[in-house]
């Protein structure tokens, strides 16, 4: 029985939806007895909790330069002693497979399928964002075993630039659809924000929106952490119509007892978000950009609103379309628990991975 090579880049991100799929992943792996060596460039990885250490271990790579000034460059005093400890691991395994899920996992795959003829699977949770380097990545997943797509969207975009070797798996969602969640509250209409608080996400341009509403009756409520946390507490420090809740665990009690809509304003193409996902068992719409998977899920005005990129009154306007009225909300409502119930479960997706994998 092989062993599982799991590179993983936690490093930036708490725990995003991406590292939620990859917990599922170890689960399914050891459910059926697979030895797996965990590697992350995370110093403290929150997925180490869901592995058994009896038949697996965990191997820190170096990461420390990454966020200095000229981190690229000195990117490359790293590979070394990674490498090193990568290929010692390698040796000692008799026909491992390595399983990436990050662009710099791909880079240590590839090497390792040149060197030792070891195959290697890509989950791909994220879509291409065209910068230079993705050249050099689109050749290395072409050599993979195959490249796992997250969603339909994923598939068409790696197809277009000639990717012959997709897999559709789609995400699970954990439980079916919640039959008690609540209707619209009366009185304050309560948004919610789930997801890194980085740039891409464009929180920002949700925020913004009382810088064109005065009334009272909408809250933010922002569930999440990253590298702009800091910075939007302070800016919007005056406002208590935001709250700031940072890394929260049970997203589910936010969205059954306080979340009305749930808004992602990404401004670029995401992959398959799974805060959409949870969203949608809850009944809870969708206001997310009419751009990459994340429009996938929404059918405008029927189960969510899409809105343009980077466009705050677009935004504002959603929201108060939801907001005033009561029948249009709930159908939105109806309709996202609908579209939920086709949703993978979570014994369907480890299925069909472990089909993948037993494959390779």
């Amino acid at each position: 029985m092989s062993t599982i090579i799991f590179i993983e880049d936690s490093s930036k991100s708490l725990f995003g939806g991406g590292q939620k799929i990859s917990s599922i992943v170890l689960e399914q792996l050891q459910r059926i007895g697979k030895r797996v060596i965990y590697v992350d460039f995370a110093e403290n990885p929150k997925l180490k909790v869901h592995l058994d250490l009896r038949r697996s271990k965990v191997l820190k790579l170096y990461n420390k330069v990454l966020n200095r000034p000229f981190g690229i460059f000195l990117q490359l005093f790293v590979l070394i002693p990674n490498f090193l400890i990568l290929t010692v691991t390698i040796l000692k395994e008799k026909n491992p497979i390595i399983y990436v899920t990050s662009k710099r996992g791909l880079i240590y795959g590839g090497a390792f399928a040149l060197l030792f003829r070891v195959n290697y699977i890509y989950h791909a949770h994220m879509v291409l964002q065209e910068k230079v380097y993705d050249r050099l990545i689109l050749f290395i997943i072409r050599n993979a075993h195959c490249c796992i797509c997250v969603s339909e969207y994923v598939l068409l975009e790696y197809q277009k630039r000639g990717i012959k070797n997709g897999i559709l798996l789609e995400n699970p969602v954990e439980s079916a659809v919640i039959k008690d969640s609540k209707s619209k509250r009366v009185g304050v209409f309560r948004v919610l924000f789930i997801g890194s608080v980085i740039e891409i996400k464009g929180l920002n341009y949700l925020l913004d929106i009382f810088s064109i509403y005065s009334g009272s009756d909408i809250e933010i409520h922002v569930l999440g952490t990253g590298n702009l946390l800091n910075n939007y507490k302070k800016a919007y420090v005056s406002n208590n119509q935001i709250i700031f809740h940072g890394f929260i665990n049970d997203v589910h009690r936010f969205l059954n007892e306080i979340a009305d809509v749930l808004v992602l304003p990404t401004i670029i193409s995401e992959a398959a978000p799974t805060a959409i996902q949870q969203a949608m068992l809850h009944g809870v719409p969708v206001i997310t950009t009419d751009i990459g998977g994340q429009c996938s899920f929404v059918d405008n005005g029927i189960n969510g609103i899409l809105v343009r990129p980077r466009d705050t009154k677009n935004i504002l306007d959603a929201i108060l379309m939801m907001k005033d009225d009561l029948g249009f909300y709930k159908s939105l409502s109806f309709n996202c628990k609908e579209k939920a119930k086709g949703f993978k479960t979570v014994e369907d997706f480890g299925n069909g991975f472990l089909d993948i994998v037993n494959q390779v």
